[in-house]
């Protein structure tokens, strides 16, 4: 008899919750970056009220999180657009976890396993990869310098990328990390590429986490519980 595999409540429920705590992380190092950037009152309270609504969907009921997850994603898009273009471009990466915390909680309750999806796993590591090359074209044509740390990074991101499409999970958790750090020294050590390092920070540390969240079982191939004998 083969068990069929059913989505685990409990592992979709740790799913939202680390993905909304991401979400809320990131909201306060973009309230931070806006608050160290801008002059205007407007935009850094803009930043100050969408790390406090981050935080709802964490503490409402678990019935009502998927309905405040969707009200946040909606918000923050708004927020982008209506906020001008610097920060609404500085705003990117948290729109684009705050849909990511509505979506990967709903596909994994589906089913869905990034260990037995080739095609997403492809995505993801260009997605985390493509910082990289874009750092390493600018640096084959002239129009960017990198130093001795900017190359390490480099080859560890793709490297990453590389591990990741290959199947190992744990890569994602590296990628996750490393735009971490990215964003980190984006916030307290800004340089003239802000909004660069900001989005090549924020798609390895979202992208990275979603993937690590979203990976699932591997799929085994079906094997008989029973042996018969001749």
């Amino acid at each position: 008899m083969h068990s069929t595999a059913t989505p685990d409540t409990v592992a979709i429920a740790r799913a939202s919750q680390t993905l909304g705590v991401s979400l809320a992380v990131l909201a306060v190092l973009t309230a931070v970056l806006f608050w160290r950037l801008t002059t205007s009152i407007a935009v850094g309270a803009i930043g100050l009220a969408l790390a406090a609504l981050t935080v709802i969907p964490l503490v409402v009921p678990a019935p009502l999180r998927p309905r405040f997850a969707l009200a946040v994603a909606a918000t923050a898009t708004l927020a982008a657009v209506f906020s001008g273009l610097d920060a609404g471009l500085l705003l990117a990466p948290l729109v684009l976890l705050a849909w990511l915390r509505v979506l990967v909680p709903w596909r994994v309750s589906h089913g869905f396993a990034l260990a037995n999806s080739l095609p997403w796993r492809l995505v993801c590591a260009l997605a985390i990869a493509l910082p990289g090359l874009l750092l390493i074209a600018g640096a084959l044509t002239g129009t960017v310098e990198l130093e001795v740390i900017g190359w390490a990074i480099v080859g560890i991101a793709v490297g990453v990328a590389v591990c990741l499409a290959a199947g190992l999970r744990l890569a994602g958790l590296v990628a996750a990390l490393l735009g971490l750090v990215t964003l980190m020294l984006t916030v307290f050590i800004p340089g003239l590429l802000v909004i660069g390092t900001w989005w090549a920070g924020g798609l390895l540390a979202i992208v990275g986490a979603a993937a690590f969240i979203a990976w699932g079982e591997r799929a085994e191939s079906a094997v008989p519980s029973e042996s018969v004998a001749p």
